[in-house]
């Protein structure tokens, strides 16, 4: 029940954050989906899959620009995912899930042409402990590169990310995660 309450609120955040300022015109908005790999940057980790979508709120501030998204980290051998000491991340199904929010730092904005830009941001992990019912969330982290590349007159940008994640910022779960993402974010 919990999780539900969760992904209805995150919905109704996205929601509001694409109705009130289009209707104001104050900021630029972007919706956009995603897919790549993830793979640990630890010997013994697992490669998986990457699918996700983001809503993109770009401000009138030039150079700056905040994304919202969610993504869905799938493996094929579940059991040889990211565990450490005595936590491990909480699989649901075949991989585990994500939420996050992200600054973007550089040339974000929506017109023609090639941008390069900075991402820096925070997501929510869940992990179990063995031999403990609970799930214990944790803060996350990431750290990459992106780069966008937008035709003239369409409102359509294919974009290429390189990130490094770390699912704990606390120093409990050192791990860390590559991913490398393509996607395509749509303007309006």
């Amino acid at each position: 029940m919990k999780r539900h309450l969760t992904t209805i609120a995150a919905v109704a955040a996205l929601l509001t954050l694409m109705a009130l300022p289009s209707a104001a015109a104050l900021v630029d908005l972007a919706v956009g989906a995603y897919g790549g790999i993830n793979t640990s940057m630890e010997d013994e980790g697992s490669t998986g899959s990457i699918l996700g979508a983001k809503v993109r709120v770009l401000p009138p501030v030039p150079m700056i620009g905040v994304e919202a998204w969610y993504a869905k980290f799938g493996y094929e051998e579940p059991e040889n995912v990211l565990e450490e000491g005595d936590l491990s991340l909480v699989l649901d199904g075949d991989g585990f899930t994500l939420w996050g929010i992200d600054a973007l730092i550089g040339a974000v904005g929506g017109g023609p042409g090639m941008k390069w830009y900075g991402v820096v941001g925070v997501n929510a992990t869940e992990f179990e402990e063995f031999g403990k019912d609970e799930k214990t969330r944790k803060l996350g982290g990431e750290v990459g590169v992106a780069m966008e590349m937008s035709p003239p007159a369409i409102g359509l940008g294919v974009e290429l990310r390189g990130t490094v994640m770390f699912p704990d910022i606390s120093g409990d779960f050192e791990e860390k995660l590559f991913t490398a993402t393509v996607g395509v974010n749509y303007y309006f």
